[in-house]
């Protein structure tokens, strides 16, 4: 089952799109909730990632020339009716867009 603690959508770091820091590096909004409501409780979980996202852009605070990506920290546990959580493994992605 997968658990989400955090995720953030911007652009966090310098990477294969932005090589140069232009001073608006760190600028990210937190969709920990979002990305919480799509995915927390699955077994597997896809999150598509466009501009186009209405709920991801809203409020967003990065400028337009920035390419945003999503990073994700979660964890997968496994476990049963008697013992949740037996076992767990954490992750963190990031998607460039």
């Amino acid at each position: 089952m997968i658990l989400v603690q955090s995720a953030k959508y911007g652009r966090m770091a310098l990477g294969n799109c932005i090589t140069v820091n232009y001073g608006q590096l760190g600028c990210h909004k937190d969709v920990t909730d979002i990305v919480s409501r799509r995915c927390a409780g699955k077994v597997s979980c896809s999150v598509f990632v466009t501009r186009y996202d209405e709920e991801l852009m809203e409020g967003y605070p990065c400028g337009a020339e920035l390419v945003p990506y999503l990073e994700i920290d979660s964890s997968c546990q496994a476990g049963n009716t008697e013992h949740f959580g037996l076992s767990s493994s954490r992750n963190t992605v990031s998607r460039y867009l």
